[in-house]
């Protein structure tokens, strides 16, 4: 593997303090490819690198591969490695700058992936994750034209190579500011057309807003407080019609328009985004009034759009400090005591309603059950490996139950087995379950485990409706992103669904699958490509480029993906390592096996390995049981209790 970067020519043994001299010294025409062995060999020499083919300014980057991340203070280098395998973004070496000193770790994080990126705002992106994940980096290395640095030593060298769709994707939500080469065009929140009701507009138009916007829950935002309104002396008419709860008069005064929306979602988004407190509230100087909840002798309270676009009223008095969301202003206002009261008085001013349909009824009743199974324990009776297997992923679950209810369309958004398909990406998952955004790969994780199960499902895009599947790849092509969002679908609960559902919990205990090491190469080794591709519809192929000696042309073949290099690598060392130790005394643990390639990878690097191989092991010619009495007399083990152990498969 070549990597394109640009090096210094001069060598430092301490930092440098000539930077302009270095920037003006890596220009872009310097660009050459190197191989990384070569990239460490001259960074151990002293000589400065800039890690991508750009210039001395960022706007003239045109590529990269390797991405650097800074870490000054506060991370050792060994909490480092075990950040990074944690989320499985294994660097693929680290180095010691010139400040480096055993009291102070000072170094730097050297990411490779599968091939270059030569999209902008798809390298700027994997490059913020990357430091986001590390979370105690320089801010203030975030831009692409960056130079780094030499350094002392190289304290870890995994040789690792991370897949670049997978970074795309888990990156793909991030925000970037002051874009330098953004071809994005801003997303402007459409407003609903109020002369016409949503369901004669086109079904096209209706899933475009829809992909486009994030999905809002009902508590968006929360008030510990259950204080009835206070009325200013001169209140406005509609807020003393809201706090009398006076339906006829709102709505003839509002005047809106009938509209009726194909989902909860898409009420939620028009509530949240649509309707203007100030003009509800009828105030002149919605940036700057007295609050209408305590007696303001000042102005303190503001109403205003957030970067989501959603209204927001807010209260800065040191008495008060409120802040609330459309629902909750109309709830503490009008002194509501039901949630169900207080939406319905929503659509009755505002003229709202949500279409139901037999199937939408169905499908909701659907989801409704599977929601009531799980919560009454009923599912353990029906399913209990699985319900022993997902007890940490069921949370999650209920949440996608919830989204899935909150996006039931009519038919025409439902796959071939008539079930509901929706969307949701794994930022929105996060900010919904309350999960760091540097733990999407987590979320990305346990949905997985969920769809190895059957209990939700992974849509491929010939199981999307064709309306909706076209909407999402444009607004991946619009944003610059390769991945669309995923799709899914939740199958009803029949009897035969739940025989098969229990039966993925067998597999998943046969072949020692682990939430951990859930990936696409793990699957792969135990259970063959299909398998591996239904739980990775969007990971299923890869591009390889090779040169054409002959015409100099660079071909492109995509192909299955399989497993990498350095992964085939890391497996064969241990192959060799379990038959050394069992040669010795019949047995190993994996353990031991980490301790006996300590010298070639940290632990966690063969932790993690050994984990995605359970399920290839007796292919291998091994076997992964529970020690137990007889098994430890046979083999003579003396540890204390009844450690898994490798023996071969006889």
């Amino acid at each position: 593997m070549k990597i394109k970067a640009i090096f210094d020519s001069k060598c430092y043994s301490s930092k440098p303090n000539d930077a302009g001299r270095i920037m003006n010294n890596t220009s872009i025409e310097k660009m050459q490819e190197y191989s990384i062995k070569e990239i460490k060999e001259n960074i151990l020499q002293g000589k400065t690198i800039r890690p991508s083919n750009c210039g001395s300014k960022e706007e003239s980057w045109l590529s990269q591969q390797m991405f650097m991340i800074d870490v000054d203070d506060n991370l050792t280098i060994e909490q480092a490695i075990v950040r990074c395998d944690e989320l499985d973004i294994t660097p693929n070496f680290i180095y010691t700058t010139f400040s480096h000193t055993e009291e102070h770790h000072k170094f730097r994080l050297a990411f490779v992936i599968d091939r270059e990126i030569t999209d902008f705002q798809t390298a700027k992106r994997i490059h913020l994750y990357l430091m986001r994940c590390i979370g105690e980096s320089d801010a203030s290395c975030k831009n692409l034209n960056k130079i780094y640095f030499a350094g002392k030593s190289i304290p870890f060298d995994s040789g690792n190579v991370l897949d670049a769709s997978r970074l795309i994707e888990l990156s793909m939500d991030i925000r970037v500011e002051n874009m330098k080469r953004s071809t994005t065009k801003p997303y402007i929140i459409p407003a609903v057309n109020s002369n016409m009701s949503l369901a004669t507009q086109a079904i096209e138009e209706t899933v475009a807003n829809k992909l486009s916007d994030i999905h809002i829950s009902t508590n968006i935002l929360s008030t510990q407080s259950n204080e009835v309104a206070h009325i200013p002396d001169r209140p406005t008419y509609n807020i003393k019609a809201i706090a009398d709860r006076d339906v006829a008069y709102l709505k003839e005064k509002i005047n809106n328009k009938p509209i009726v929306f194909e989902n909860a979602s898409e009420f939620w988004s028009y509530v949240y985004r649509e309707i203007d407190m100030a003009n509800l509230l009828e105030l002149k100087k919605p940036s700057s009034f007295k609050c209408i909840f305590h007696k303001d002798n000042n102005p303190s309270a503001s109403i205003f759009r957030n970067d989501e676009g959603i209204w927001l009223y807010r209260c800065n008095s040191s008495c008060c400090k409120l802040t609330l969301n459309v629902k909750q202003l109309i709830e503490k206002l009008g002194n509501f005591k039901s949630e169900y009261r207080a939406v319905d008085f929503i659509k009755n001013i505002y003229n709202l309603s949500i279409k139901e349909t037999n199937w939408s009824i169905e499908q909701k009743a659907n989801l409704d059950s599977i929601l009531q199974s799980l919560t009454l324990n009923k599912f353990e009776e029906l399913c209990p490996q699985t319900h022993k297997n997902i007890r940490h992923v069921k949370e999650l679950f209920v949440v996608m139950i919830g989204i899935a209810k909150d996006n039931v369309y009519g038919e025409n958004y439902s796959n071939s087995d008539g079930d509901a398909v929706f969307f949701v990406s794994l930022s929105e998952l996060a900010r919904i379950t309350k999960v760091s955004f540097s733990h999407l790969n987590r979320i990305s994780q346990r949905l997985t485990v969920l769809a190895y199960h059957d209990l939700i499902r992974k849509l491929d895009d010939d199981k999307i409706p064709a309306t909706m599947l076209k909407r999402a790849q444009a607004i991946s092509i619009d944003k610059g992103i390769e991945k669309r969002v995923n799709f899914y679908s939740i199958p009803s609960w029949v009897f035969q669904h739940l025989k098969n559902v229990e039966n993925q919990g067998e597999n998943w205990k046969k072949y020692g699958y682990t939430i951990k090491a859930t990936s696409y190469e793990a699957f792969f080794r135990a259970e063959g490509l299909t398998v591996a591709q239904k739980m990775y519809p969007q990971h299923k192929k890869t591009k390889y480029k090779s040169v054409d000696y002959e015409t100099g042309e660079i071909i492109t073949t995509t192909l299955d993906r399989t497993t990498s290099k350095a992964s085939n690598q890391r497996v064969e060392k241990i192959v060799s390592s379990i038959k050394h130790l069992i040669t010795d005394k019949g047995w190993t643990t994996e353990k031991e096996l980490a301790y006996s390639l300590s010298k070639e990878y940290r632990w966690q690097v063969v932790e993690i390995q050994l984990r995605k191989i359970r399920g290839e092991l007796e292919n291998l010619g091994f076997k992964r049981v529970r020690a137990n009495k007889e098994i430890k007399n046979l083999f003579g083990i003396t540890t204390k209790g009844y450690p898994f152990i490798i023996v071969k498969n006889q």
